[in-house]
């Protein structure tokens, strides 16, 4: 049987509503998932379970920076049973030629169903650099929950290997780290058993020395972490001798190791630290002794410099979007300002932990209590108690994921925002299904000022941003007039286009408001966007299933939400994709730019945002994606030249993807090359390196660039060709070096299959299939970031059976082709288990579905 969304019946709630006005989400399908509906004894509903994929190879992916130590690790998507993922990346301890220096890198590891796990780590042999020299490459795991470290590597012949005992649905940090000067790539293998049958762990005569430890053995052993976040070298420190003294003298003076001597004349002064001393503490206390010595001008210790920009949030290496628009290099300059208040007409807001601090006292407008789920009509609490959006019954949570993705805290929890310096005000216009039109235009006037609260209130200081990530197919006078007004005031309103595909919606199809389309995570117009001459500018909105990057996680765009397959529902983060994501990102460059310049006019934000903008498709402006792609470094470039001599602080070399993946026929990726500094950067090389040393890669630069642009190239081109390796199923891993004559600038890593795709973190549909007529009453998708778990709910009495499977080539129909496909119960629909429902009754939980290869 092969299934198909589209065979769902439309929501009872929205036919209900007749003909009226009814304004919709723009999300084009939901992530992560959420709990919620009126306050009191509420019994929570439907079918409950997980979807298993087990004994696969679920291909490689490309770690993702920073995950340089424990507080921001790089979480992989979880591993079902008896499956077997690989992990690839690059570390170096020399700054020429990585383009900053990277000597470990984290990686969050976990299982579906409690495993034996066997991780085994390859690595380049040879740093490449000149001369060459031997890699010393180690691993180390830590149960997270503890602290406690369950196995370490020792140095030895590679592959190196390590096996422990991982729980379900607990994190493993997995340390992969380069011993002293080294360079190279790395490929980690975990490979993972069921318990009940796994052999005992014994080191085999190929791999280093091996030490395994249960979690349950290990409780009460000493912590040790491989590699805590160190601020500073643990291996040596910086000297400068005085003139005519001998740095070999001084070393041995002080029973040191004289080390290479930096470009400045500088010495790297080499120090022992025993296992159980802090080595960023003898590095202060050597400095101190040193520079008593009279024959030392200056001590310090080699400070570990970091990219300027990035947060210390853990999910940001999953948030491509940041990267896309310049963030990090905004960042350097504003990141918004408490003064300014983003206005959002949504679905309500939730107390998510990103938020707290982060919004002001805002309005219900939703005046229905039919629709409302709060059980009143309009009120001063613009709480979102649930909108019952999607198609598995359960809520979007819309409104606080715009929020999390413009204001969310820079900090050591969740994601990071856009302007996280900034406020923002939620205008709940949005319930159940949707909102009237109404509502919606109350929301805006009151938003510009212009509006009387029943209690004679009104808005004090008017808005001059707001956020509408909502649709109409068809005009609307009220709409439309309150737009105009909002606007003739000198508000910026920002509108996402549509996720239909064809015409622009309203209210972006107004000329009042700035229209924003939506690009994947290959920076190419969605097949949902919607287009037309009135389409403005582009921002990301993600593509459902893909994964551009081939980091293991589908190209969705990451914010907060409730996650509704859990009871009672936490907040976490999950994915949304849409044009509703692609917006928020327009409104806070435009927020960037009045932290700039308070004074600036909406109409001048038009101006710098679309001619900032990184042209994409057709030359000039198209109907798909506007002027562009919105690029919040270089709008801020041109704010700053407003109001003063503008950005003088060093060029880098900024790409918007540092990892790349080639699967199916693809061949050729365009990357752009942006400044994301002051001044001019000059890009000289593109050099392709291949792991497996077979010549499949290539990389050119295109110089069309105009002299005196912020970087000499626009993109290199890179590509692929297969016939340089076997033609047999495999992937391949290599790297793109670009720099100058002072060395690489940066690197993207490229991923390659050959008659193969990864499945890692793919989306796999479920439905609920009423035996009364085989109707599909729910759908839901379920998601890595929730453990592959699912919860259809609202469900009409019936007995149902469940069915899930893959969809592989994304054409909306799953369990076709090559999908591995299966049934509550087993493979096929004659081995389902028919499960009962009554609603009113608390939910069936616990109905795992076991997906087997198609025969």
């Amino acid at each position: 049987m092969r299934t198909r969304a589209d065979r769902l019946p439309g929501g009872d709630s929205l036919r209900a509503l007749g003909a009226a006005l009814f304004l919709v989400l723009l999300a084009a399908c939901g992530g992560g998932g959420g709990g919620g509906g009126p306050t009191g004894p509420v019994i929570i509903d439907g079918l409950a379970g997980t979807i298993l994929l087990p004994d696969y190879d679920l291909g490689r992916i490309n770690e993702q920076e920073p995950n340089d130590g424990p507080t921001q690790v790089f979480r992989l998507p979880p591993v079902w049973p008896r499956c077997a993922l690989e992990v690839a990346g690059t570390l170096s301890n020399d700054a020429s030629w990585y383009g900053r220096s990277d000597t470990s890198d984290v990686l969050a590891f976990s299982v579906i169903e409690a495993q034996q796990v066997s991780l085994e780590l390859t690595f380049q042999a040879t740093d490449p650099g000149a001369p060459p020299a031997p890699n010393d490459f180690q691993a180390e795991v830590v149960r997270r929950e503890t602290g406690v470290s369950l196995a370490t590597t020792a140095p030895g012949g590679q592959p190196h290997t390590l096996v422990f005992e991982a729980a379900a649905n607990e994190y493993y940090d997995v340390t992969i780290r380069v011993d002293g000067a080294g360079t190279g790539w790395w490929v980690a293998r975990f490979v993972c058993t069921d318990l009940a049958l796994a052999p005992d762990p014994k080191p085999t005569p190929a791999s280093s020395a091996l030490r395994v430890a249960s979690p349950a053995a290990t409780e009460a052993a000493p912590t040790r972490g491989i590699d805590p976040e160190q601020r500073c070298a643990h291996t040596h420190v910086l000297v400068r001798m005085r003139d005519g003294c001998d740095a070999g003298v001084v070393c041995a003076r002080h029973g040191l190791e004289l080390g290479a001597a930096t470009g400045l004349g500088s010495h790297r002064v080499v120090f022992d630290t025993p296992s159980h001393e802090d080595a960023e503490l003898r590095a202060g206390a050597l400095c101190v002794t040193l520079r008593d010595d009279p024959d030392v001008l200056w001590a310090e210790p080699d400070w570990v410099v970091r990219q300027l920009g990035e947060p210390g949030d853990p999910a940001f290496n999953r948030q491509w979007n940041l990267r896309a628009v310049g963030a990090t290099s905004a960042w350097d300059v504003t990141k918004g300002s408490p003064s300014i208040t983003i206005g959002i007409v949504d679905s309500g807001i939730g107390d998510a932990p990103d938020l707290e601090g982060q919004t002001v006292p805002g309005f219900d407008f939703v005046s229905s209590e039919a629709i409302s789920g709060d059980g009143d009509g309009r009120d001063y609490d613009p709480t979102d108690p649930g909108d019952r959006f999607t198609a598995s019954g359960t809520s979007s949570w819309h409104g606080t994921h715009i929020a999390g993705l413009l204001v969310a805290k820079h900090d050591d929890q969740g994601m990071a925002g856009l302007v996280p310096d900034c406020k923002v005000m939620m205008l709940r216009a949005l319930g159940i299904g949707g909102g009237f039109v109404s509502d919606a235009a109350d929301a805006i006037l009151y938003a510009a000022g212009q509006l009387q609260l029943p209690d004679g209130s009104r808005l004090a200081t008017p808005l001059k941003l707001l956020n509408l990530s909502i649709g109409l197919a068809q005009d609307s006078t009220e709409l439309r007039e309150a737009c105009e007004r909002a606007s003739n005031l000198g508000m910026f309103l920002v509108a996402a286009v549509g996720n239909g595909g064809g015409a622009v919606e309203y209210p972006a199809r107004y000329p009042s408001t700035f229209a924003v389309a939506a690009v994947d995570g290959h920076l190419l117009t969605t097949q949902y966007s919607a287009f037309g001459s009135s389409v403005d500018i582009a921002g990301p909105g993600g593509g459902p299933g893909t994964d551009a990057d081939d980091d293991g996680w589908h190209d969705g765009v990451l914010s907060t939400v409730k996650d509704e397959t859990l009871e009672p529902a936490p907040w976490s983060l999950g994915y949304l994709v849409g044009t509703s994501q692609a917006a928020p990102h327009v409104v806070g460059a435009a927020a960037m730019l009045l932290a700039i310049d308070p004074t600036m006019s909406a109409a001048d934000m038009r101006i710098i945002l679309r001619g900032s903008a990184l042209d994409l498709g057709l030359p000039g402006t198209d109907v798909a994606y506007g002027a562009g792609l919105v690029q919040l470094h270089e709008a801020v470039k041109i704010a700053m030249g407003r109001v003063g001599p503008g950005r003088n602080d060093a060029p880098y070399l900024m790409v918007p993807r540092q990892t790349l993946h080639f699967d199916g026929l693809r061949t050729t990726i365009d990357v752009p090359l942006q400044n994301g500094g002051g001044g001019t950067m000059n890009v000289f090389f593109a050099a392709p390196e291949t792991d497996d040393g077979a010549p499949w890669l290539a990389a050119v630069l295109d110089p069309d660039n105009a002299p005196g642009a912020p970087v000499n190239q626009s993109k290199v081109t890179i590509s692929v060709d297969r016939s340089q390796v076997a033609p047999t199923p495999g992937r391949y891993s290599g790297v793109v070096r670009l720099g100058n004559s002072g060395g690489a600038s940066t690197t993207i890593r490229v991923t390659m299959y050959v008659q193969q795709r990864t499945r890692a973190g793919q989306l796999l549909p479920v439905v609920a299939l009423d035996t009364d007529g085989d109707i599909a009453r729910r759908k839901a998708l379920a998601y890595p970031e929730s453990g592959y778990r699912f919860w259809l709910r609202a469900l009409p009495a019936s007995d149902y059976i469940l069915q899930a499977g893959e969809d592989l080539d994304l054409d909306g129909f799953f369990c076709e082709g090559a999908d591995a496909c299966g049934y509550h119960g087993g493979p096929d629909e004659m081995d389902a288990t028919i499960v009962p429902y009554v609603p009113g009754e608390p939910a069936v939980q616990g109905l795992s579905i076991v997906l087997f290869p198609p025969p």
